[in-house]
């Protein structure tokens, strides 16, 4: 970042806001001539544009290619679905695409939290499924209960053999009735963790899956090794190893009372927590991820959150509808 926005932060907040409708508005495609010659013009009228363009541009990682992506996975057109949208209002659409870009910031940001609430293709074949900023207690026919955490989806598996529940997406709490003759097991793509007790928090990530121990001892185990955890413990499996993590276990699992307690946190993993209770994607800046987290955060209001977490941290926190991308602080 120049030297001129670091000291200049009301003039960084423009520009930032400033390249976000423009970011938003390039990747809908619905761009006309003229929208892409002004924003050629605005792009070279200052290096400030540049730099704040360049540094948006490789922190969000092109995000309308991962909606394009989730809905291929959904079967749902996302430029049918976009045009259908506009063509609501076809008159506004032509003259706020001549003065301005506010309209169709609107309308995709529209289609993009619309999207955001249909289920991708893990949730179409789970049994059970949570939505954003909702938990579900389910009862399992043998007794046993499990509770999901938001945007978290399950498919249940019981036969003569085994209890076998796989963690499509999301976060669970299992609270297991003991049953000596079919283990019950808890699979994601990495791990399975057989419950030897009663109660355990399972999360899943794209590499890997925590494993938080509430009461007595659960079995971790990838495909080379296992690994018995005891009572409070919290390990990390991925396909190779399995790690300690130095946290509480009832800290991790502390989300199923709609609270998050959280020390010494990066930024990264404190975001991916809240992103299940958040409507609208949250992006971080590289600079951004490291920053370290503490205190007690209350999942019914992530918009309080990150006002919190503005005040408190290095952080700034730029918001255009529900998008939300956050920079850190020179």
């Amino acid at each position: 970042m120049t030297d001129e926005l670091k000291n200049n932060p009301e003039q960084l907040d423009t520009v930032m806001l400033q390249a976000i409708d423009w970011m938003v508005l390039l990747e809908s495609g619905l761009t006309t001539e003229q929208n892409q010659q002004d924003f050629q013009q605005w792009l070279y009228e200052n290096p400030l544009h540049q730099q704040a363009w360049q540094n948006l541009q490789h922190d969000i990682d092109r995000p309308f290619q991962q909606l394009q992506q989730q809905s291929l996975e959904a079967n749902l057109p996302v430029q049918a679905i976009t045009k259908t949208v506009l063509q609501a209002k076809k008159r506004h659409t032509k003259r706020m695409l001549k003065g301005g870009t506010s309209f169709v910031i609107i309308a995709v940001l529209g289609t993009v939290l619309w999207l955001q609430q249909t289920r991708p293709l893990s949730f179409i074949q789970a049994d059970y499924y949570t939505q954003t900023a909702e938990q579900k207690e389910i009862a399992l026919k043998d007794g046993s209960k499990i509770t999901l955490a938001a945007y978290s989806a399950i498919k249940v598996d019981y036969n003569a053999q085994g209890r076998n529940i796989y963690l499509l997406d999301g976060t669970l709490i299992a609270d297991v009735k003991a049953d000596p003759t079919r283990p019950f097991v808890i699979h994601t793509e990495q791990a399975q963790m057989e419950a030897l007790g009663t109660e355990f928090m399972v999360q899943k990530h794209k590499n890997y899956s925590d494993l938080a121990v509430l009461q007595h001892t659960v079995k971790a185990s990838n495909i080379h090794q296992s690994k018995v955890v005891e009572q409070g413990q919290v390990v990390r499996v991925d396909q190779d190893q399995i790690h300690d993590v130095n946290i509480a276990a009832n800290q991790l699992a502390s989300w199923k009372d709609g609270v998050l307690q959280v020390e010494d946190m990066p930024l990264s993993e404190f975001i991916t927590l809240i992103k299940p209770y958040h409507n609208g994607p949250i992006y971080l800046s590289e600079q951004a991820k490291t920053i370290r987290v503490y205190g007690v955060f209350y999942l019914n209001d992530t918009d309080k959150i990150l006002q919190i977490l503005q005040s408190t941290q290095p952080i700034k926190v730029y918001k255009k509808l529900d998008l939300v991308y956050i920079n850190a602080k020179s």
